[in-house]
């Protein structure tokens, strides 16, 4: 942990009171508000009873098809926004 007086971790060249340390402050534990209920119609996902999602079946690889078209679709999106 750094003292007051050691040189600061940026790098800056500059005391870790003059640089960093405020910053360090800022950052507090908050509260944990308690669990709601999810409404019945709203579908749950596939891990919400486990808590493990399912086995990803999909191939990590795409097929040239699949590459042009998400491709496609990102530079729709991209020029949309």
């Amino acid at each position: 942990m750094l003292k007051s007086n050691d040189p600061c971790w940026c790098g800056s060249g500059k005391k870790y009171k003059r640089c960093h340390r405020a910053d360090a402050a800022l950052v507090k534990p908050g509260r944990q508000s308690p669990m709601r209920p999810v409404p019945a119609d709203i579908a749950r996902p596939d891990y919400a009873e486990t808590g493990t999602p399912r086995v990803w079946d999909e191939p990590a690889v795409k097929s040239p098809e699949v590459i042009e078209r998400m491709r496609r679709a990102g530079a729709a999106a991209a020029e949309i926004l």
